[in-house]
């Protein structure tokens, strides 16, 4: 630049030599002889070539890198279309859970990650008697497992296809798309709520699939019809055979695993599932070998107490016989308490007897659980005898939770071997229940004869 153009203690100013008076002419200007009007450039504004070329009203379009003062305000991000609201107690207790809501607040699908450090301590402290030195060790084992149970449901949306009716769906990036998510994410925020991030690395981290209204547990703790009882357990016995087609062991079968959209069914929760060959599955250690105790098999809980493999392929059928039992009698077959005595006196037996005394205590509860329900249907039905004609429609219903009751021996028969697989457990349900429909009143005939 040159030294003889007068500078502003805020700034540098050129004049278009056309508008300047008389007396101003003698005054020295830049050397652009052909600047048209006033320029101005800030003082903090270095003098380059681009910021030259702006003052002698030059193109400068083609330059690379543009002066930072004279850059456009950028435009603001968009605000989240739709967010995660995390909550520890919506299902399950494995992993962090959460549900994906719009702008208006309406639950569009259910979100899991594996659990976090924080969260798992947190439950060690609140829900296990544990010392302070053990809390870690706790923890550690806790998030191990949940990242396990993670990782598995995450294969088993890789390798099998969850467009299927009754098992719940991972809701893809075209699905997700259609509530318009936000399309960057913070992975630093410790927030209670947080935007939707569809990119790899969350894709990766979390599990975004199809929500569901209740689970089963919850939908048969109220009185049900039985026309709706056969629905489920016809229902479960499709599950079966699917499983069976596809060599899959769920290996975690309960109700609170199964939920009700609109009275369909749907599976969840295949953070356990194992892959069956050839029929069967090994189970090689101990916190594979069984989901939750009460509606675990005889082989499985074998597998567990005495930590050694076991054929398990045929565990998902006990599992649906147990729930079978608890829709029928509206209360849990084998109770905690009865199953925590179980496992007290359990070291008491010898190695070797440990695996007939699980067998006889599992058998044992079945039969009470069975002859509880027994008892005030056959009450119920000769009370309804008398006036046969009125009562038709009760006595059919008592008659439907009694060949209920029979289904269930073939799925908890304590040898594996004699125990039906899922493809004969959905035989024989719609031999009994679907083609014999126009069959109800003869077989209510002979149940009264009886």
């Amino acid at each position: 630049m040159n030294e003889s153009m007068p500078v502003s203690t805020s700034g540098a100013l050129t004049l278009d030599p056309a508008s300047s008076s008389e007396q101003d002419k003698n005054t020295p200007i830049s050397k652009a002889s052909d600047v048209k009007a006033l320029t101005w450039i800030p003082e903090h504004t270095e003098f380059t070539e681009e910021t030259e070329a702006r003052a002698s009203g030059a193109s400068f379009a083609s330059k690379t890198r543009s002066v930072q003062a004279l850059e456009p305000t950028p435009k603001p991000k968009p605000k989240p279309k739709a967010i995660i609201v995390w909550d520890d107690n919506y299902r399950g207790a494995m992993g962090c859970f959460g549900v994906l809501k719009n702008t208006s607040g309406q639950k569009i699908a259910f979100v899991k990650s594996a659990l976090t450090k924080e969260k798992a301590l947190k439950r060690i402290q609140t829900y296990c008697c544990v010392s302070k030195k053990q809390e870690g060790k706790e923890t550690k084992k806790l998030v191990k497992w949940a990242q396990r149970d993670f990782d598995n449901e995450k294969q088993f949306f890789k390798r099998h296809s969850t467009q299927v009716p009754f098992i719940v769906n991972e809701i893809s990036d075209q699905i997700l798309g259609l509530y318009d998510p936000i399309l960057e994410y913070s992975l630093g925020k410790n927030a209670a709520e947080y935007p939707v991030v569809l990119t790899e690395h969350i894709r990766q981290h979390w599990i975004i699939e199809e929500l569901g209204q209740v689970n089963l547990y919850d939908r048969i703790s109220t009185e049900m019809s039985v026309d709706l009882m056969v629905s489920y357990i016809h229902q479960l016995c499709i599950m079966l055979d699917f499983l069976d087609q596809h060599q899959i062991c769920h290996h975690d079968l309960k109700p609170a695993n199964i939920l009700c959209v609109n009275d369909q069914l749907k599976l969840i929760d295949f953070g356990r599932w194992l892959p069956i060959e050839n029929w069967t599955v090994h189970t090689d250690y101990k916190e594979d070998a069984v989901g939750t105790l009460v509606y675990a098999s005889p082989e499985c809980l074998i597998a567990f107490f005495l930590e050694k493999p076991w054929q398990c392929h045929k565990a998902d059928v006990w599992s649906v016989g147990i729930i079978v039992l608890f829709i029928v009698g509206y209360a849990k077959v084998i109770s905690d308490d009865s199953f925590d005595r179980f496992s007290d006196s359990l070291p008491s037996y010898g190695r070797e007897d440990q695996p007939g005394f699980i067998r006889d205590y599992l058998a044992n509860e079945i039969d009470s659980f069975k002859r509880k329900i027994k008892k005030p249907i056959k009450r119920k039905i000769h009370s309804l005898k008398k006036n046969e004609v009125a009562n038709k429609v009760a006595i059919d219903n008592l008659t439907k939770k009694r060949r209920l009751l029979q289904f269930t021996k073939r799925l908890l028969d304590i040898n594996i071997n004699m125990r039906s697989s899922g493809q004969q457990a959905l035989g024989d349900f719609r031999c009994n229940f679907i083609d014999k429909v126009d069959k109800v009143g003869e077989s209510t005939k002979k149940t009264l004869a009886a």
